[in-house]
């Protein structure tokens, strides 16, 4: 934990030559290599992860995926939660949900491809108790100063970590094609951390 508890979620410019290809974090990394802005993070939440098959009894929206294991969530659970199709159709895309309906979750946009029985999905939900994941979610919201710039590369710092730039123990680490965040525009980023 940060001094008054407090995390911080750090964005880098990285270097342009990852844009050709993107290295994996130096496991004695301390710091991102060029961060430029921070803030804390907005919310830390214990989730439990589930993954399953997409299951369609019948016809659903291309912006939907039906599941029996989706039947004891609730809306607070997994609103404005990211859903992963990991394998099968659709692979690849990520999405965030919006509603759920029994045993269908309705995501923010249709998927690449009409799900099938191979779409397999993955999604986290907020736990009551404490779990072995957890999510840390931070909104940049377009009105902050500094904030606007090409993101190669994401952080959480703990420990001694302030509002200042390079301070704290680095906790993750994530370096990614280019996200481009302008004057105006939010930015809301997930970082889910598995402690084992």
């Amino acid at each position: 934990k940060g001094t008054n508890n407090t995390l911080f979620h750090a964005l880098g410019a990285g270097s342009a030559v990852w844009d050709v290809a993107i290295p994996s974090p130096e496991k004695s990394a301390t710091a991102l290599e060029d961060e430029f802005y921070r803030k804390e993070v907005g919310s830390i939440s214990h989730v439990t992860e589930v993954t399953g098959l997409h299951e369609e009894s019948g016809s659903i929206n291309p912006n939907e995926v039906e599941s029996s294991s989706f039947a004891s969530l609730t809306l607070s659970q997994v609103v404005d939660r990211p859903l992963e199709i990991i394998d099968g159709t659709a692979s690849g895309d990520v999405r965030t949900i919006t509603n759920i309906n029994g045993n269908v979750i309705t995501v923010d946009q249709d998927f690449t491809a009409t799900l099938d029985a191979t779409s397999k999905f993955r999604l986290g939900y907020i736990s009551q108790t404490p779990t072995g994941i957890v999510d840390l979610m931070t909104t940049f919201d377009g009105t902050e100063a500094g904030a606007e710039g090409s993101a190669r590369e994401e952080a959480i710092f703990g420990a001694d970590a302030t509002a200042e730039l390079s301070t704290g123990i680095l906790m993750s680490i994530i370096r990614e094609e280019p996200i481009s965040k302008v004057n105006g525009a939010s930015l809301t980023r997930l970082v889910r951390i598995r402690i084992d």
